[in-house]
């Protein structure tokens, strides 16, 4: 074990055989102390939760288990490197809207407002949870394919945010499309539609075809079954 680790453990020795260290709320013998334990113990005392934890926990109420599941989300439920980068950037609150546009300096917008509503500053939660102009697409997706995809009623905002993991990675797969499709609608500055989500889902669906035919077909056919968006 590396001498520093020695010297920056705040412990309690006790010195009477065997020579142990008070870690992890109970007594170490100082033989079996190894370089992972007392890792694990620095980890858990220094740790600085990241700031996507930080800025969602305001938020919503969200596990360790459920953030270790949405981290790996996207690299499980689509083999689109593109979405898997954008959901990436939504779980870790890098995707740049007007409200973070606005906070650089020099500013990058004329505006913090949503560039559809224009009534609220431009937030990740605003933006595919609570802007009017969205809202009727999450809406239109559980009244339309709710039962196909075994979606609720209505999706919650954490749902819409990061997914669920008792979903089905096809419905999973979807909701990142959905995010994705307005965040294209707005770097254009055009308002968005179930139809693009359409468009972009087909697309979705052919090239995730074309990518198991040459590897495992029956995997595509399992995960999209005879699910159309016509």
């Amino acid at each position: 074990m590396p001498a520093k680790y020695k010297t920056c453990i705040p412990c309690i020795v006790r010195p009477e055989p065997p020579i142990s260290l008070f870690i992890d709320n109970h007594f170490v013998q100082l033989q079996t102390l190894n370089t992972r334990k007392v890792r694990k113990h620095l980890s858990s005392l220094y740790f600085i939760p990241p700031k996507c934890k930080l800025y969602f926990q305001a938020f919503f109420n969200i596990s360790d288990y459920e953030w270790n599941f949405y981290f790996r989300l996207p690299f499980v439920v689509t083999m689109e490197t593109r979405l898997q980068d954008f959901q990436w950037k939504v779980t870790h609150n890098i995707l740049y809207t007007n409200a973070m546009l606005y906070r650089m300096r020099p500013p990058l917008v004329n505006s913090s407002l949503c560039t559809f509503c224009k009534l609220v500053d431009e937030t990740p939660v605003h933006l595919f949870i609570h802007c009017k102009y969205v809202k009727t697409i999450w809406n239109t997706l559980t009244n339309l394919w709710g039962p196909v995809l075994a979606a609720p009623d209505t999706l919650s905002g954490k749902q819409i945010i990061f997914g669920d993991h008792k979903f089905s990675n096809l419905l999973n797969h979807v909701i990142i499309i959905i995010k994705q499709t307005i965040y294209s609608c707005k770097m254009k500055g055009c308002l968005p539609s179930f139809n693009m989500v359409k468009i972009n889902i087909n697309t979705a669906k052919q090239t995730e075809r074309y990518i198991m035919t040459k590897n495992n077909l029956s995997t595509f056919e399992k995960k999209w079954g005879s699910f159309c968006t016509m």
